[in-house]
């Protein structure tokens, strides 16, 4: 089993999908738009556990201050190509890249978010390849697909993110602060869209004000 560090879409909020999507253009591997990983250690030791022989990517969780040495018995390999070339499972966040699909082996499977109707020239080369391919966006929002829906944790994520970032967007600070100097007026009115940032205000007003109704 490979698990590699593809960067190839976009990182901004859409709440559509509900997977991190924005303004910039498609890019290569190790695009620093993308900084999710596809595994993490906990996970690592599980899996290797159940008896899997795993493959790291390099640098594949450097993004999110999680180095090489994190991750415990696993080999190293140089290049996405490199981690997926034996490997019969590959996992990736994003859709892997041209050369290292080529490089997979025939028959190999292939975990990862696709899009795949806007990935049509890869569609074809996994299937000229026979990988068979998981796209975690296709998981369905069911009770025995919980454990495996990404889109509803991404989604989540997204909306914290959207309300912290719109923040930095103010001309003035969100809480009242008074210092030496005199009193800075808080924020009085912020208007949000998206359920996921609402349902993040809702939270974070239940938190600072308990007992009060909120809608």
């Amino acid at each position: 089993m490979a698990f590699i560090s593809h960067r190839r879409h976009e990182t901004l909020v859409d709440f559509d999908d509900g997977v991190f999507h924005g303004d910039q253009d498609r890019g290569s591997q190790g695009d620093p738009a993308e900084q999710r990983g596809a595994m993490v250690p906990t996970v690592v030791d599980r899996v290797i556990r159940l008896g899997a022989e795993l493959v790291l990517e390099s640098g594949a969780g450097d993004a999110v201050k999680l180095p090489d040495t994190a991750y415990h018995e696993v080999t190293l390999a140089s290049s996405a190509a490199d981690a997926a070339r034996e490997a019969d499972i590959v996992l990736a966040v994003g859709p892997p890249d041209p050369e290292t699909i080529r490089s997979m082996r025939d028959g190999a499977i292939l975990i990862s978010f696709l899009y795949a109707n806007k990935e049509p020239a890869l569609v074809k080369l996994l299937g000229e390849k026979k990988i068979t391919c998981f796209p975690m966006e296709r998981v369905p929002r069911i009770t025995r697909a919980q454990a495996l829906d990404a889109l509803s944790s991404q989604a989540a994520l997204s909306g914290y993110y959207a309300a912290l970032l719109s923040t930095t967007h103010l001309a003035r600070v969100l809480l009242r602060m008074t210092t030496t100097v005199g009193t800075l007026r808080p924020a009085q009115r912020i208007l949000w869209s998206g359920s996921r940032i609402i349902e993040t205000c809702v939270q974070y007003r239940r938190k600072t004000h308990p007992g009060e109704s909120v809608m």
